[in-house]
């Protein structure tokens, strides 16, 4: 930063412009992105509670008429509201990985804008 400003200060603006950007983005995603992975962790905790209740009961699950189809349509609920929210939570690292590279892209965009203006106005020796 302290180089980019002392070799062309108008490149200053651009890049304060983007870290306020990037610590807002930042901002918006912590919050959220800790609560999704908290709720991730609560639905994927059932999910090994009921998969090692299973193996100590494997005989009884066995030995009851139907128990198997019972037992598989509750994993089966519990998975499927553990992969809901876990597509959440990727969706939501999606968006911040989008976001950022938006931001470095229109950094490298900057740039390039600025050396051409700044070398045609003869201010960038090549």
């Amino acid at each position: 930063l302290a180089l980019t400003g002392a070799i062309t200060p108008v490149m200053m603006v651009p890049l304060l412009f983007a870290g306020s950007l990037y610590f807002r983005t930042m901002k918006r995603f912590r919050p959220a992105a800790r609560d999704m992975k908290r709720s991730e962790t609560k639905t994927r905790s059932p999910i090994f509670t009921h998969f090692g209740e299973a193996l100590r009961g494997t005989e009884i699950i066995r030995s009851i008429p139907g128990a198997k189809n019972t037992w598989s349509r509750k994993h089966q609920e519990l998975s499927d509201t553990n992969l809901s929210v876990f597509s959440t939570v990727k969706a939501l690292d999606r968006w911040l990985s989008i976001s950022l590279e938006f931001l470095g892209n229109s950094m490298v965009f900057s740039t390039a804008i600025a050396s051409v203006v700044l070398s045609r106005s003869g201010k960038l020796k090549p």
